[in-house]
């Protein structure tokens, strides 16, 4: 069976599915270089019919949200498709948006194969469509069963604090996480706590929240009580309150149930600090946490249901490698152009991770573009930026040349798996819970004071936690042969990676954006696969 799985709005994506593998992911934002294009994605539905045949195509699936004007929404899709692509109507399915959620992270991690019953939370940023779910997967019949859901989402919280602060709403909630951590004196920042407690909070029977004001109109209350406290007091409570009340609803739920492996999708659990408190709880055998947690994972769900619903076989690599790749062969013709062979020096290295570790050593800055673009916003190496982290002066000179960082934002650290238990404390305890999320920086440990050492550079400079990507062999050969070098040439286990994009555009996954990514900064080194451009 094949599958063609379409999400249409902000973050718009498709996926490819075949026999209950997930082959291709594509964002619009790549092919419009707009972060975050929010539209039809017509340009990628282009680009995979050329590549897949959608004739050939069994499922054509969206999401739908549940207060959608649902008719009017499904028949323009149905029309679109049956216009532009001979698609027929009865191959097109429409799935609950926030079943697609739990879907796809039950999918994506292999849980559907787990021998087990698995307790979904979701919570995102959509408005009034009963945005906090649980859901309880049951394994003896392969089905989703929704067991509590709340008319809001607390998550909500932070898009509207984003903008009460003067930041991009659905954009910059993780600079209000970031912030949070620069104020840690209590007596400051319950001041914040008590007033959002007062006004919202769990039902635990229920298993839902409630709120004494409107929650998607949040900043209006946070204007009336906060416009008078420092960012980071503000910031500090409401992060602190949300890490509380989401904490009593995973554990009420727990309880309520007995199920003690858990998963988590949405929007909200980008929240990195947030799903460092939730893997701590003591009551958890096991968390799962969607790689990127956003809309843009939807494909993932509404790609993998006609196989559950079917009781099909899935398999899923858990790999975020499903984007464009480019050929040495492609890449040379590519770099033939004039314009690049006037400008720059390209050479071709046969062993081109040896010379990119000896840069990193030397503390260059080096872009790289290797093998499959990564989906969602997480830059896992292949489409990324390297530097030594071990230097502090790093981050100066990274944000000079090209991120724009604002100070108070951390970078993050890869590096091998073996080195996990040296640089994250406790990590020998909470490895049996975590370890399948901890390679796509998803969620933040304690480091250790080596790390504080070797990875400075890449470590939360007021809290000394640290967002890692941990990597094995078996998850980029290429990656983890460079970070081998690394580790021999320099005696540390990893270095810093940061997403190969211009501040406000989207993570270069095309020749061109890497280009116009390297043409617009002061970044020296670009590694195009076995190819180095040098300015």
């Amino acid at each position: 069976m094949r599958v063609i799985a379409i999400y249409p709005f902000k973050n718009s994506s498709v996926a490819c599915f075949n026999n209950g593998s997930c082959k291709t992911i594509l964002h619009e934002e790549k092919f419009t270089n707009i972060k975050n294009y929010e539209g039809f994605p017509y340009k990628s539905l282009d680009f995979l019919n050329k590549l897949h045949h959608f004739n050939e195509y069994d499922y054509f699936t969206f999401p739908l949200l549940e207060k959608s004007n649902k008719q009017f929404t499904k028949n323009g899709w149905i029309t679109l498709l049956k216009k532009q692509y001979k698609v027929q109507k009865n191959n097109i399915y429409f799935y609950n948006y926030h079943l697609a959620y739990a879907a796809a992270v039950i999918y994506f991690y292999n849980m559907n194969n787990a021998n087990e019953d698995i307790l979904v939370f979701i919570a995102g940023n959509y408005k009034n469509n009963y945005f906090a779910k649980i859901y309880k997967y049951q394994f003896a019949d392969r089905k989703f069963v929704c067991i509590a859901k709340s008319p809001f989402s607390v998550s909500t919280l932070f898009t509207e604090a984003a903008l009460f602060l003067g930041m991009k709403a659905h954009e910059h909630e993780y600079k209000v996480m970031g912030l949070a951590a620069y104020s840690n004196d209590k007596k400051n920042y319950m001041k914040i706590y008590n007033k959002l407690a007062n006004n919202i909070y769990l039902n635990e029977t229920k298993l839902s929240f409630s709120s004494k004001f409107d929650l998607n109109n949040a900043r209006f209350f946070f204007e009336k009580e906060f416009k008078n406290e420092k960012p980071e007091i503000f910031a500090s409570g409401l992060q602190y309150f949300l890490e509380d009340l989401v904490i009593k609803w995973i554990k009420a739920t727990i309880g309520k149930t007995g199920i003690t492996t858990i998963a988590c999708a949405g929007e909200m659990f980008m929240n990195v600090k947030l799903n460092k408190k939730i893997q701590e709880i003591q009551d958890i055998k096991k968390v799962y946490f969607m790689p990127s947690a956003g809309a843009e994972s939807l494909v993932f769900g509404c790609g993998s249901i006609p196989f559950f619903n079917k009781k099909l076989p899935t398999i899923s690599d858990q790999l975020m490698y499903k984007g464009l790749s480019y050929s040495n062969s492609k890449i040379k013709k590519f770099l033939t152009q004039k314009k690049y062979a006037e400008l720059f020096k390209i050479k071709y290295f046969r062993n081109i991770e040896y010379l990119t570790a000896k840069l990193l050593k030397n503390s260059e800055i080096v872009a790289r573009f290797s093998g499959s673009g990564e989906w969602g916003a997480r830059s896992l190496c292949n489409r990324c930026i390297l530097a030594n982290a071990s230097n502090l002066d790093t981050i100066r000179i990274l944000n000079e040349m090209i991120k724009m960082r604002e100070s108070w934002m951390p970078f993050a650290p890869t590096f091998l798996s073996k080195w996990a238990g040296k640089y994250i404390k406790n990590w020998g305890v909470i490895k049996s819970k975590v370890a399948a999320s901890s390679k796509y920086m998803i969620t933040a440990f304690d480091s250790t004071e080596l790390a504080r050492e070797h990875l400075k550079a890449a470590i939360h400079p007021k809290d000394m936690t640290l967002r890692p990507q941990i990597v094995d062999k078996s998850d980029n050969i290429k990656l983890y042969k460079l970070l081998k070098y690394y580790e021999k040439m320099t005696g540390m286990g990893g270095f810093l990676n940061t997403s190969l994009n211009i501040h406000g555009y989207p993570l270069s996954w095309t020749l061109e954006q890497a280009f116009f990514t390297f043409e617009n900064s002061s970044l020296k080194y670009l590694v195009l696969e076995n190819y180095l451009v040098c300015k």
